[in-house]
């Protein structure tokens, strides 16, 4: 027979199981999503509404951002373009995830579309602590943690940004970050208006 302090101490471990259990998911299909960006994927062109795949995204991420009471906004006005459905819905799920992260309680993710000449633009902005120049230029890089400790707490795998720049490079397009430590952090998505 089990006593009370056992069942207490077993329920911690199987929480602790779990949650390792679901990272080793999230790497493995981490992994799997950067193998085949990296091995030319054929994409399934179509056309995006990219206010439609927003509010999407915002839904699926909506409880994450309540927990921590962090407003998330939506604005811009483009017409439809070319892309890879599941790699856009990506891409934004990985940018605004990761602001709802590391961003503080009660803080806020601006989201914006707009149009500048032959490019769709993404921006995904937030009001969090920023990053600091030094990291700025390895932000991309597969595995590349600001803050290796914190980065786990928070069930990250390290690859998030890696995958963005690989999705928007096999598009045409291109990624780019702007921040300084205190001021939150700004990336920039650009998407051919008329696909690769």
């Amino acid at each position: 027979q089990f006593n009370l302090d056992q069942i207490q101490q077993s329920k911690q471990f199987l929480n602790i199981i779990s949650r390792n259990v679901d990272r080793l998911i999230d790497l493995v299909n981490d992994l799997l999503s950067l193998s085949t960006l990296e091995s030319n994927p054929s994409l399934k062109m179509e056309e995006i509404n990219a206010l439609g795949v927003t509010e999407q995204i915002v839904g699926e991420l909506a409880v994450l951002a309540a927990e921590k009471n962090i407003r998330i906004f939506v604005n811009g006005d483009v017409p439809s373009f070319q892309a890879d459905l599941r790699s856009v819905e990506q891409v934004l799920r990985n940018l605004v995830s990761n602001s709802i992260k590391y961003i503080q309680n009660s803080g806020e993710v601006r989201i914006q579309w707009e149009m500048m000449g032959e490019y769709i633009v993404l921006t995904v902005k937030d009001n969090g602590p920023g990053i600091a120049a030094e990291h700025l230029p390895r932000l991309f890089e597969r595995f590349y943690r600001i803050d290796r400790g914190r980065s786990r707490d928070q069930g990250g795998t390290g690859l998030g940004l890696c995958i963005v720049k690989h999705i928007l490079q096999s598009q045409g397009g291109s990624v780019d970050v702007e921040s300084q430590m205190g001021s939150g952090a700004k990336f920039v998505c650009k998407f051919p208006l008329s696909g690769p």
